[in-house]
């Protein structure tokens, strides 16, 4: 009993994970506006979309497509990291994240611009960050970084590739000590463009109000499962259907 009470709990949070991402996309993606409407507004909205997608497909065959996010579990090691000192592991970690962030939030302000993947992708892949953050991000209309962060993303940006694609070139003693300085004073700089990029994304994405909004959805999924119990793989069908929320 305790197994599959464990593989029913595994399954719901999976689930539940599942949902809030296909929520998130139709904001993300831009298919719901947020302005001027109140979280409930906002939540009516996707039901009524997915109601259409499920009256014009069939269940059986239906597929999403998503796309994994690493971030959280990118920002909890580089902080681990840097909380015990290891600096070049958490350049290296808060770098990624800060890649990961840009081309994330360059592909969302391009296809919310109807841009095709076969124009996103190629932008993505070709420019250098240093491009992505100044005249591309221009382009697309995100609201600019500070030249301060600019800077700091630079330098990590140079740590980071100096680490990976190490050379194994002999330095004095004077220049190591003055490269492990440098390293470890710009880490709480680059947590600072985190945030950053953290404030320019809740902004440009979610009018400021991301927290809320999720909040709101996840009342729906907690009212749905005050009303037929904890979601189980023979209950999936009931999450589908507005009808029995």
């Amino acid at each position: 009993m305790d197994a599959k009470n464990d593989h029913n709990r595994d399954f719901r949070d999976a689930i539940r994970g599942a949902a809030e991402a296909v929520f998130r996309s139709y904001i993300e993606d831009g298919s719901i506006t947020t302005t001027g409407k109140s979280g409930t507004e906002i939540v009516d909205e996707y039901a009524t979309l997915i109601d259409k997608l499920i009256d014009t497909s069939e269940l059986d065959v239906m597929e999403f497509h998503t796309s994994i996010d690493h971030r959280d579990i990118l920002l909890e090691r580089a902080r681990v990291e840097a909380e015990h000192g290891h600096d070049q592991l958490a350049i290296t970690l808060y770098s990624t994240w800060i890649e990961h962030s840009v081309n994330g939030l360059l592909a969302l302000a391009m296809e919310r611009q109807g841009r095709s993947k076969q124009v996103v992708t190629p932008l993505l892949r070709e420019l250098r960050i240093p491009t992505k953050i100044t005249a591309l991000w221009e382009l697309v209309g995100l609201p600019a970084l500070r030249e301060g962060s600019v800077r700091v993303l630079d330098q990590a940006l140079n740590f980071r590739n100096a680490f990976v694609h190490y050379k194994w070139s002999a330095t004095s003693d004077q220049e190591h000590r003055t490269h492990t300085e440098r390293l470890h004073a710009i880490v709480p700089e680059i947590e600072r463009v985190v945030s950053e990029f953290m404030d320019i994304e809740s902004a440009a994405i979610w009018d400021g109000r991301k927290a809320e909004i999720m909040e709101c959805y996840r009342s729906v999924l907690d009212a749905h499962e005050k009303k037929h119990g904890p979601i189980t793989p023979e209950k999936l069908n009931l999450l589908l259907s507005r009808e029995n929320t």
